[in-house]
Formats: structure tokens, sequence, C-alpha cells
């Protein structure tokens, strides 16, 4: 019998390795993210491609990013690391409020559905004065459920 209290194995597609700029270590956005906000956009950072022929990156602007606006991350692949979706969902507020990721795409509607995010660098002006917080936008409804009835459901509670 197979213990359960082992961590699964990663069957998520991360890379072998990433970069991280000294720039965005030290920066005021960085420092300021909770500890999963920090383990939630290395687990982005882990995700994103990068150039790896140099052909490609003679053609390519410096730091291009291949699958930016495409970066997904499933619950089978961080519950495989050994995280719950609270904390998931804590880290992934803290990096779009502090400038880091966007959400493209909000996931979780059926099978499949994965929430979308795309690298931004808005971190670099983290306590400017024309820094703008970024907020998600929070689900609406589960599965069949249109807008209108999920105002009534909410209405007669």
């Amino acid at each position: 019998m197979e213990n359960n209290n082992q961590k699964k194995k990663h069957r998520c597609p991360f890379q072998a390795g990433t970069f991280i700029k000294k720039d965005l270590l030290l920066s005021k956005a960085f420092l300021s993210l909770t500890e999963s906000g920090i383990l939630f956009l290395i687990l982005i950072l882990l995700k994103r491609q990068m150039p790896g022929n140099k052909k490609l990156m003679q053609n390519m602007p410096k730091d291009t990013i291949l699958n930016n606006g495409d970066i997904t991350l499933s619950s089978p692949e961080y519950i495989s690391i050994g995280l719950n979706a609270s904390k998931l969902t804590r880290g992934m507020d803290d990096c779009i409020e502090k400038g880091f990721i966007r959400l493209i795409h909000q996931g979780g509607k059926c099978r499949g559905d994965y929430n979308k995010f795309e690298l931004i660098n808005d971190w670099r002006r983290y306590g400017a004065e024309n820094f703008e917080v970024e907020k998600r936008d929070k689900s609406v409804g589960y599965g069949f459920c249109s807008k209108e009835s999920h105002k009534k459901r909410k209405e007669k509670k």
C-alpha cells in the first residue's frame, strides 16, 4: 500500500529552473509580498517559457516570455506540491495587488477551465503615487448559474 502522507511526484510541467532578476527580488513590491504571495509568484515564474534557442533569442526582444497570457496553474499541479486552494488564492490576490500578474481568464466553471495569467511589470511602480491597485473579480457563479439567478439567490439570504 502507498503511504498517503508522502507527497505525490510532480505531475506538472514546471521548468527545470528559473532566473529571477535582482531588481525584482529587491523591489518594494516583492519585499512586501506575503509567504503565499512569494510562493505563488515563484510557481508562475516556473511555468513561464523563455526562448532557449539562440537563433530565436536574436530575433526577439530581451526578456520575451513565449507563453505570457497563457500561463495556467491547475489544482492537480499545486496539490502535488502540497499546497491548498485557500493559500494559493491568497497568494494570487497578493501578486495581483502588488502588480506582478494580471488575471486574463478566471477559470473554475467546469473541468479543464483554468485561470490564465499574464506577467506584468506594474510592480516597478509599487509605492509610487501613480500606482493603481488592481483587485481580482470574485467568482460570480458555479456551474450553469447565470448572473441574474446568482443575484436572486444572494437577495434571498
